[in-house]
């Protein structure tokens, strides 16, 4: 069953996108109105001509060919090319009308559709890291690409035809009636038979284009997915299993939709039969009136040209109810991006971020899983936690969590000793640098990747930031420098590069924080420490916190947190925990990594 609910959000969203292009439809309906009244005039026309001006008899005139015969002098005096002329003047008039709607219909349209555009990627940047999880990419591309066009062109090309349809099928039933009510009966009885199967086929095809459009969003991911990950298919040898896994959705995509187009088929062909053998009764028993003289030659064309501009829109309902449920599909699924809640939280004010970081009890589900439970250590100011676990043990969520990814479950998280929840979105992400193990690169320069932050960095900022980052020797083998582009999320680079590429952005943005989030585990041993020693003097006064597998990563660090299964198991220095059983020893002892004499770590050292 429909939710109404649904309905309202949906109905609610497109009106919103419509505000300030009414203007556009307005005049396009007003043109389309226009159009059928042009429409209406030629057949009038045409039977004043037969009946009246060609015979040259006043009989049976309106009041308005009256009025326009009277101008020659009656029907006698009207030369024979009048009517031919005043015919090609109607055409120029609907002529000059259908051209001014799709100008200003395309206008109004790609407003519209602009503005849906903007919000909807606004609304996506804002929803958070949680729901982008659970929401495949190459869905959300079909829903941001097919699903609006399908959404402007319903508007564009079927809502503004409304008052179109209304006034042919409203005018031309008019006419006839007027003309002879028998004929006219005859034209319009077979009408509420297709009426009432078209909203019957109405309610039941929605429901295959819904099932239809998920199924393209699973096609999109599918082709997203492998695109994303190129070079790994193949060097599994991946492609084979890829192109089954492909060709067997777009086999069963592909029969939904030639069963759909089946359905269709049904309808238009019943469409037909009955548009065709309402054709066939008009025109025998127009014919019948005809030669019998209950009415003119004249009336009898009219008669049929209206019934052609009858059963036109009739038969465009059809297709009006067709686009409406592949547009109330489309619209729905735009709207549930558009509608989902922003999740991260909003308000909050400014504050310091140089003081101590205080994690207080700190737990959090996800999923219905614990993957933090009653973690609680602080952080000095300036200082550098290093941070080891196995994987899955909450050390990236710990990231997360402080940088405003994710709310706390139970327990708090302070910096300075403001509450993290009290601290606006926009400063905390200001202040925190967040560098991960699989960076993101945009298509631009590695020039264009590093100086990103929203604050103005020069060249020469960029190019230190990319000399404590270990990148500026690598940089020099390419011919363009920085101005070399990295391709789409930086193909073009090799991991390591990309992590540089990733830290050199985090020093240039001159955070408070810092998280490396096992942002050194593509480069090599001797690289680690170079870039971590360079570090130690660029983000001097800082606070950094270092998440890694690595004991040489992590041993120069102020204060080292291990965590096993959600829990922060044992804290303190390198040598400390090097010389207690645990965990960290364990690690340790497999990376050969034990110290001759157990002694303090380095203070500030990274």
């Amino acid at each position: 069953m429909k939710n109404p609910g649904n309905a309202n959000r949906t109905r609610s969203m497109i009106l919103r996108f419509l505000r300030g292009t009414w203007g556009y439809f307005v005049f396009c309906a007003v043109c389309a109105g226009f159009t059928a009244l042009c429409d209406m005039l030629t057949p009038q026309i045409i039977r004043v001509t037969l009946d009246n001006v060609i015979p040259r008899s006043e009989e049976g005139l309106s009041a308005a060919a009256a009025w326009v015969l009277g101008l020659f002098g009656g029907a006698a005096g009207v030369p024979l090319w009048f009517p031919a002329a005043l015919l090609l003047f109607v055409a120029a008039l609907r002529v000059l009308s259908v051209y001014l709607f799709r100008v200003e219909n395309a206008k109004g349209s790609q407003l519209f559709i602009e503005k849906m555009r903007t919000a909807v990627f606004d609304r996506l940047e804002r929803l958070s890291v949680s729901w982008h999880m659970k929401n495949s990419t190459g869905d959300l591309l079909s829903r941001c690409t097919n699903d609006m066009e399908t959404l402007r062109s319903f508007i564009s090309e079927q809502l503004t035809n409304i008052l179109r349809l209304a006034l042919l099928i409203s005018m031309s039933v008019g006419f006839m009636f007027s003309m002879d009510l028998r004929l006219a009966l005859v034209a319009v009885l077979p009408m509420p038979v297709v009426f009432v199967y078209s909203f019957v086929f109405h309610n039941r095809v929605k429901k295959d284009f819904t099932v239809c459009d998920e199924n393209e969003g699973k096609l999109s991911a599918i082709v997203s997915e492998n695109l994303a990950g190129a070079r790994l298919v193949r060097a599994y040898t991946g492609e084979g299993r890829e192109y089954e896994r492909l060709t067997a959705h777009n086999r069963y995509y592909t029969g939904l939709w030639v069963s759909l187009g089946k359905r269709l088929s049904r309808y238009w062909a019943f469409s037909d039969v009955i548009m065709g053998l309402q054709l066939l009764a008009l025109i025998l028993t127009g014919a019948y009136m005809c030669v019998s003289g209950s009415i003119s030659s004249g009336e009898y064309v009219a008669f049929i040209s209206y019934n052609a501009m009858l059963t036109w829109p009739v038969r465009q309902l059809g297709r009006l109810l067709t686009e409406l449920s592949k547009a109330g599909v489309s619209a729905e699924r735009v709207a549930y991006i558009y509608d989902s809640p922003e999740l991260e939280r909003s308000g909050g004010r400014d504050a310091d971020l140089t003081g101590e970081i205080v994690f207080d009890n700190v737990s959090l589900d996800f999923d219905g899983r614990r993957v933090l439970d009653g973690v609680s250590f602080s952080v000095p100011p300036g200082s550098t936690l290093g941070v080891l676990g196995a994987t899955g043990s909450g050390k990236s969520t710990l990231a997360m969590l402080l940088d405003g990814f994710y709310e706390p479950t139970e327990g708090k998280i302070t910096i300075s000793g403001v509450p993290l929840g009290d601290i606006s979105l926009s400063c905390l992400r200001r202040g925190v640098a967040f560098v991960t193990q699989e960076p993101f690169l945009f298509s631009d320069t590695i020039a264009g990747n590093i100086t990103m932050s929203p604050e103005e960095i020069g060249r020469e900022a960029m190019l230190a930031a990319a000399d404590a980052a270990q990148l500026t020797h690598a940089v020099a083998e390419f011919e363009k420098g920085f101005d070399t582009p990295v391709g789409e999320k930086g193909v073009t680079l090799s991991g390591g590069q990309r992590q540089r590429t990733a830290i050199a952005r985090a020093v240039a943005s001159k955070r408070r924080i810092y998280i490396l989030d096992n942002a050194l585990s593509a480069v090599d041993a001797k690289t680690d420490a170079a870039i971590r020693r360079n570090l130690a003097g660029e983000l001097s006064g800082a606070t950094v916190i270092i998440i890694s597998h690595r004991i040489s990563t992590l041993r120069d660090c102020d204060k080292i947190a291990v965590f096993d299964g959600g829990r922060l198991v044992s804290l303190g220095t390198h040598g400390e925990l090097a010389a207690q059983p645990g965990l960290y020893r364990d690690v340790c002892a497999a990376q050969d990594a034990l110290p001759a004499s157990p002694g303090p770590g380095g203070k500030g050292a990274l």
